[in-house]
């Protein structure tokens, strides 16, 4: 399995076949791998009440120096509004953002005279505001288009893109499920109005409006908080469901 670690390194294997014949024959074959260097993009998240504005961070890893880099993040351009690049290393780049298309910005990094971006660097932030009157959502923050120009001559770099998101609060609770991949304990990230109180709701049966049973009431310190809900529920599978607590019964 090729690591990270292997990247722009050449590795001579050797495959030998015997059959089962008395005596037996063999055949020896010696074969080299190249592994590319390569581009990692990372694109962070953020969780932002709806008419405010936050950022994320954009972090690279290149195993080979560049003098340009651009790729592009798409994003509901009506939901995040006011896009702006914020530059990081200044002394090192040039930083651009071109958003002429639809939910699509293309960001550019040249390399100033004298300097190359290398190894791993935080770039730039992206800042944006959640649009007014929008409802609650996970924004998808996708890489795409990833392109970077070698100062030396070689194979072009693969690349690895890790997308972010954002998690936009409006008047609607959001809830997310979590499973802990080690343990298998369920955990609940619950979203909403800091200081409001949300009833989360259980279910086996989600389809049948009557099977939904309350579970807890929950009074949220910040935009967000996490709950354990591995104790008191034997079934497989499980629903939940949040609301506001003085909209349960409606």
């Amino acid at each position: 399995r090729v690591a990270r670690a292997d990247a722009a390194t050449t590795n001579a294997i050797t495959v030998r076949v015997t059959d089962d014949s008395a005596p037996p024959l063999s055949a020896l074959r010696t074969f080299a791998v190249v592994v590319r260097d390569y581009i990692e993009v990372s694109i962070g998240g953020a969780i932002v009440d709806v008419g405010r504005g936050t950022n994320v961070l954009l972090e690279i890893v290149t195993t080979t120096p560049l003098t340009q880099l651009s790729f592009a993040v798409r994003l509901p351009t009506d939901r995040l509004t006011s896009l702006s690049l914020e530059n990081l290393i200044p002394a090192v780049v040039t930083a651009t953002l071109d958003a002429v298309q639809t939910n699509m910005v293309t960001l550019t990094f040249a390399a100033l005279p004298g300097q190359l971006l290398t190894g791993t660097q935080q770039i730039a932030r992206l800042h944006f505001t959640a649009s007014l009157g929008q409802s609650s959502a996970f924004i998808p923050l996708n890489l795409d288009n990833l392109l970077g120009q070698r100062a030396h001559p070689g194979l072009a770099p693969s690349t690895i893109l890790n997308n972010g998101r954002v998690v936009a609060v409006g008047d609607q609770p959001l809830l997310e499920a979590l499973l802990n991949p080690f343990g298998g304990g369920r955990s609940l990230m619950l979203f909403g109005r800091p200081d409001s109180n949300y009833l989360i709701q259980t279910s086996e049966n989600p389809a049948n409006p009557s099977a939904w049973q309350a579970w807890r009431v929950v009074t949220l310190p910040a935009l967000f908080d996490t709950l354990e809900a591995s104790e008191g529920t034997n079934s497989p599978v499980l629903f939940y469901r949040a609301k506001e607590a003085s909209s349960a019964l409606r």
